[in-house]
């Protein structure tokens, strides 16, 4: 039966910390997907060894964790268990494209394997959630994704203390995971180019800090940021628009707007180069802030860094710039100028997806590239020159805005805000 949302089922649910920081309405959603499971004292819930497909949520009553004949801690109302399965979701469907980058199937057969007995201690109610239903939520919640990070990365290590051979199998195939591999750079990539590209990309993580600002809006740049942990919010014009979780990404509309005649390809035919041309270079200014709000690790992977990984593979720059496309959209729908002014130029119905555009073999291969190298001198300096104009004029149309509001005010016999 489905989980009947009672009082003890709010209160498990605002303790757990997998739920952390989660508004009411997301942890109603959470709930009304969730099963009632009444165990009796004595009775298994989880049986070692066996494949995992759900987690559980205690609402009431106390359970006990067992590694062999060793009781490892007991649990109690707004703890949950089987969160690694959760978890480590992601790696297993990462690894049915890439396995040579993860390890052997019978490693991967113990990431999705539970590293212990459930037993109840009491009479408990349970909150059965299915990991299907959980990663659903994902693209809507990454406060969700970040909190089943933390939670899954302890439980692995708690498990891994306690001389469990799966976690450590589990460690050993997450630590394997190359971070283009984890953002979906390589969708659709052959694995012997994959194995190419990765070797050709160099990777340097650095540590964001709580409140530090890595992009600013206004500024020109042609980056592209991993994100591997922690939590960060997107701002436009003050107000937060969505936030992003370990495993996704930002900047890649200054990315692909650094290589207009990539984003050409990816459009219908049809499409006006010269008005494109004039669309991205808007785009290298950068139309949010993004702050860290937790504190974790980041790649930054300038567009001269990643361009030699386009010449290997434009499938790859097809990945990014399909993220790129609901950047605009986000950016339009709270007010960004500039994305408005690139997506207006650049709107057309499109005949087929980019990855459709990339689906090259070798009777069909790809189209020589038109003209020089974007990353050239010359074009870098072209876009530099654009972006500051289009700063300007975005200032300026501020400034006017301002002054507006400030005649609009001073004629209703307020005093105007200050500059």
């Amino acid at each position: 039966d489905y989980a009947i949302i009672t009082p003890a089922t709010w209160r498990a649910l605002r303790a757990c910390p997998l739920f952390a920081n989660l508004d009411d309405k997301m942890l109603e959603i959470i709930a009304s997907m969730g099963k009632r499971k009444l165990i009796q004292p004595g009775q298994q819930i989880i049986k070692a060894g066996d494949r995992s497909n759900c987690m559980y949520l205690v609402c009431t009553g106390v359970v006990s964790c067992m590694v062999g004949d060793h009781e490892v801690k007991k649990l109690s109302s707004g703890q949950s268990f089987g969160d690694v399965a959760v978890y480590c979701d992601h790696i297993y469907k990462l690894h049915q494209e890439h396995s040579s980058f993860l390890g052997d199937a019978d490693a991967l057969d113990k990431i999705l394997t539970r590293t212990a007995d459930i037993f109840g201690v009491e009479v408990c109610h349970l909150m059965e959630l299915s990991v299907k239903d959980m990663t659903s939520l994902f693209p809507r919640s990454p406060r969700l994704v970040y909190n089943v990070v933390q939670v899954g990365e302890a439980q692995l290590d708690e498990a891994v203390a306690n001389n469990s051979d799966q976690a450590r199998a589990a460690k050993r195939i997450i630590s394997r995971l190359h971070p283009l591999v984890a953002a979906s750079f390589m969708r659709g990539v052959p694995s012997d180019l994959t194995a190419r590209i990765l070797d050709s990309v160099t990777i340097n993580r650095r540590t964001a800090r709580v409140s530090e600002t890595l992009v600013v809006a206004g500024n020109t740049g042609d980056s592209v940021f991993l994100v591997m942990s922690g939590l960060f919010s997107c701002r436009v014009n003050g107000r937060e628009v969505r936030q992003f979780a370990p495993w996704q990404m930002f900047g890649e509309v200054s990315l692909c707007a650094s290589f207009p005649e990539l984003v050409y390809q990816c459009l219908p035919e049809g499409t006006s180069y010269s008005r494109l041309t004039e669309a991205v270079a808007s785009c290298i200014v950068r139309t949010a802030d993004i702050v860290c709000l937790e504190e974790g690790e980041i790649i930054e992977i300038p567009a001269a860094q990643i361009s030699d990984t386009f010449s290997l593979s434009q499938q790859v720059f097809a990945n990014i710039f399909e993220k790129a496309q609901e950047r605009f959209l986000e950016a339009i729908a709270y007010g960004s100028l500039d994305a408005k002014t690139a997506l207006r130029m650049l709107k057309k119905p499109r005949a087929e997806s980019p990855t459709r555009c990339f689906e090259y073999t070798a009777g069909n291969p790809p189209p020589p590239p038109q003209g020089r190298l974007l990353n050239s001198r010359r074009v870098q300096r072209r876009q530099e020159a654009q972006a500051r104009a289009l700063a300007e004029e975005l200032a300026r149309m501020r400034v006017q805005e301002q002054e507006a509001q400030a005649e609009a005010e001073a004629g209703a016999g307020r005093p105007p805000p200050p500059p």
